[in-house]
């Protein structure tokens, strides 16, 4: 699964600066920056932004994360069903035992 606006409108931890773009400057204040207050596509800050969002969701809904791949979530039910998440830049896989 791609998930299409995963790097768009995230949180961020940290304050983040950056250059209007062109033809959005305001004439006399060309010398001003953006604070930004959600994550960009193309920004540093957007993968890390994105994964903790997927990752607080993920533990959040009985994924347990894998101790040697931190892009592996795993779901194991009482019955035995069990749904496997490997998370890759912007793309899910998800896999399970149970058609349903």
């Amino acid at each position: 699964m791609d998930v299409k606006s995963t790097f768009l409108n995230r949180d961020l931890e940290e304050e983040v600066y950056m250059v209007h773009p062109n033809g959005f400057e305001e004439q006399g204040k060309e010398h001003l920056v953006c604070r930004l207050k959600k994550a960009l596509y193309g920004l540093k800050q957007a993968q890390r932004a994105w994964h903790s969002k997927i990752d607080a969701y993920f533990c959040m809904n009985g994924f347990e994360r894998s101790p040697s791949e931190p892009n592996l979530f795993v779901k194991i039910s009482d019955e035995g069903d069990i749904v496997i998440s490997i998370l890759y830049a912007d793309d899910l896989i998800i896999v399970g035992n149970d058609e349903e």
